[in-house]
């Protein structure tokens, strides 16, 4: 026993079609139709997006894909160009950091090299003279200790 139910679909493009699905009692009765019944609609679809759809749309719209890809490849790099000439030179980076180090009193290589070389004179000096001392001492003790 076959019934016919009313199915509303939303074709292609936006137009809607009224598609009517014979449903029987092998179908399940869900009134969407059986497997010959899809198949039906699927080869009416396929045959309808066909006929929308040309093979010269398509390429339309590919060589307005381009276009348009090309367009926004030269916008891009004229944006990118732009803002690089924005950002200062190599010198001008170099002069920015001299004065910031300077501004902050920060040493310079040259200076920390001679406060080290400094500072080792200075050691040196006090082993010496810590040397020179403790042997006085150990003279002196022998001295007493032993004449």
């Amino acid at each position: 026993m076959k019934s016919k139910t009313d199915v509303n679909t939303e074709g292609v493009g936006g137009h809607a079609f009224r598609e009517y699905a014979a449903t029987s009692e092998y179908s399940g009765g869900g009134g969407g139709g059986g497997m010959d019944d899809i198949l039906r609609r699927l080869d009416k679809l396929e045959s309808q997006l066909e006929s929308k759809v040309s093979k010269s749309d398509l390429e339309i719209l590919d060589m307005k894909l381009q276009l348009n890809s090309a367009n926004q490849t030269a916008d891009l790099k004229s944006f990118i160009s732009t803002e690089l000439a924005k950002l200062p030179t190599e010198d001008r980076v170099k002069s920015i950091i001299d004065d910031k180090a300077k501004a902050l009193d920060l040493a310079t290589k040259t200076y920390v090299k001679e406060k080290t070389t400094s500072l080792h004179n200075k050691l040196i000096l006090w082993i010496i003279g810590s040397g020179i001392t403790i042997s006085g001492l150990a003279i002196t003790t022998y001295r007493v200790l032993f004449k």
